[in-house]
């Protein structure tokens, strides 16, 4: 029985191969996270971000400045305190070693057993340095610690995170969290501002949040999930036109302003 050349054969084995490969890779690329994300590294101290906005070009430098590791205001909760566990879990905007400007995403926890808290760990690095972008957290009925990285606008991802065992801070999974839209296709929750996350036992969670251009400039909304990777719509809660009024010597600015002028409230994602 006559054989096939060997270079033939190998050939065709080759091809297979590089086959199965080329499948294989893009089975790995489509499950795997974007890289260098999730970090899950420990640190070797605690550092918080230092942050300055806007040179005021007079005696104080700038609009404001300083460590503003659990900034703004509007960032809520970055600690949560488990009664099962009896510890405080928390968060903050780290700096990186070597540059107390560029934004790492810290997580820990105080232990009111022991009085201690443990090194922390490094959730990821933000890529800025803006302090705009810090994390906040909730832990769900389980124990299990979630990690939410805002964005500053919509030029910078934001991510959702879970810690991979029960009050512990050591080891985070990305969570792949989705919305639905109006034509009912589910898309990727990957950019919130401004977010307030709070854990409402079976209800799941309840999150409000700010959307850049949603029609407002600033647009106010919350969502909800029982599970924390699949939300509801997004709900607005307002959007205010905009309007210049002079009261005095003082010029007001309304929060706002969609495209069309008319102000919307209670409306959902489009």
């Amino acid at each position: 029985m006559p054989h096939r050349a060997t270079t033939t054969v190998w050939q065709e084995l080759a091809g297979a191969a590089g086959v199965w490969a080329l499948a294989a890779g893009l089975c790995a690329a489509q499950s795997a996270e974007p890289p260098a994300v999730t970090r899950n590294a420990p640190d070797d101290g605690y550092r918080g971000i230092w942050y300055m906005n806007q040179p005021s070009g007079d005696e104080y430098v700038y609009k404001y400045s300083g460590g503003l590791g659990t900034y703004c205001a509007k960032h809520q909760p970055f600690a949560a305190y488990c009664k099962a566990a009896h510890k405080t879990f928390f968060c903050y905007g780290g700096a990186a070693k070597g540059s107390l400007r560029r934004l790492v995403h810290m997580v820990s926890l105080f232990d009111h057993t022991t009085g201690m808290v443990p090194r922390p760990t490094i959730l990821l690095d933000k890529n800025t340095d803006d302090a705009h972008d810090n994390p906040v957290l909730s832990v769900d009925a389980n124990g299990h610690v979630w990690v939410f990285s805002t964005s500053h606008g919509r030029g910078r991802p934001s991510f959702v995170h879970r810690g991979l065992r029960p009050y512990d801070v050591s080891a985070f999974a990305r969570v792949a969290a989705t919305r639905p839209e109006a034509d009912g296709r589910r898309v990727a929750i990957d950019n919130f501002s401004y977010m307030q996350a709070w854990h409402a036992g079976e209800a799941g969670f309840v999150c409000f949040f700010t959307r850049y251009g949603w029609p407002a400039a600033r647009t106010p909304a919350f969502m909800t999930s029982r599970d924390g990777r699949e939300w509801s719509a997004w709900q607005r809660l307002a959007a205010i036109p905009a309007a210049a009024t002079n009261r005095g010597r003082r010029t007001t600015r309304e929060p706002g302003r969609p495209p069309d002028g008319r102000a919307r409230s209670g409306s959902s994602a489009p």
